[in-house]
């Protein structure tokens, strides 16, 4: 890989990295495509992307921590089981076709796009409880907790298989079914986000796919864009945050198509 290559992805991981804190999602969706531009193996992208998410996260979740945003019992209740399908999820990844692991990631990235563009331009005032406000997910009755855990088994499995934490699909539920508070949900889902990566960045070591040179400089630049992002919580309102994420999706998920076609085309 060309110097300008680590240069431009180590800004990449940057820019991810402030967002990603602010919102609590991790972005790997807005890294993984610019990683397999350069022409990196999906799955070697796969498992440095959640290295990358794991260290930028941990440094988020010290501040989130820190300011008291983190409910550590969702992170348990939530987490477990999509640590577990993350590791199994990357553990396995190489039994699928690198072009069907493009086209899920293209798939996921465009539907992110859509999902936050969305909902930024549809959003309406909402009464959010306070920040103080306790989690309400051990009240839930045995079947929703069952419940939510198979689907959180779900998503991280397909998150661990292309190397993405998938934080986005956890983000209503904490806010609309747990009732957190905003500044909560991104807290919890960072704390979140450092499990599933450090599990599936663990699959994917055990088969190779993790590029350490390209996991320091990028870890590192996320790392202190993550911790700066957290810092700046609430700063942005999320209506705008979430459409500007959006737009950027919106414009990466082509590439990655293009790059799964290319791999049909050359089958």
């Amino acid at each position: 890989m060309a110097l300008y290559e680590y240069a431009g992805l180590a800004f990449v991981a940057t820019l991810s990295g402030i967002m990603g804190g602010m919102s609590g999602l991790a972005l790997g969706t807005m890294r993984l495509p610019f990683m397999l531009f350069t022409g990196m193996d999906p799955l070697l992208a796969a498992g440095t992307n959640l290295g990358v998410g794991l260290v930028g996260s941990a440094a988020a979740s010290w501040e989130h921590l820190r300011a008291g945003r983190v409910v550590v019992r969702v992170v348990l209740i939530m987490g477990l089981p999509a640590v577990a399908g993350a590791f199994l999820g990357a553990l396995f990844a190489d039994a699928v076709s690198m072009w069907i692991l493009l086209v899920g990631v293209s798939a996921l990235i465009l539907w992110s796009a859509f999902t936050l563009i969305v909902r930024s331009i549809g959003a309406e005032e909402q009464r959010y409880p306070p920040e103080d406000s306790p989690a309400q997910y051990p009240q839930r009755r045995t079947f929703y907790l069952a419940r939510d855990g198979v689907v959180s088994f779900a998503i991280g499995m397909l998150g661990g298989a292309v190397g993405l934490v998938l934080a986005m699909l956890r983000m209503p539920a904490l806010i609309n079914l747990l009732k957190l508070a905003p500044a909560q949900a991104v807290g919890t889902n960072t704390g979140i986000g450092v499990l599933i990566g450090l599990f599936g960045m663990g699959g994917h070591l055990l088969k190779g796919n993790v590029a350490w040179p390209l996991l320091g400089i990028m870890g590192g630049s996320a790392a202190v864009g993550f911790f700066f992002g957290a810092r700046l919580t609430g700063a942005v309102p999320p209506e705008r945050l979430r459409l500007m994420i959006g737009i950027i999706l919106l414009a990466l998920a082509p590439l990655t198509l293009a790059n799964g076609i290319s791999r049909i085309l050359a089958d």
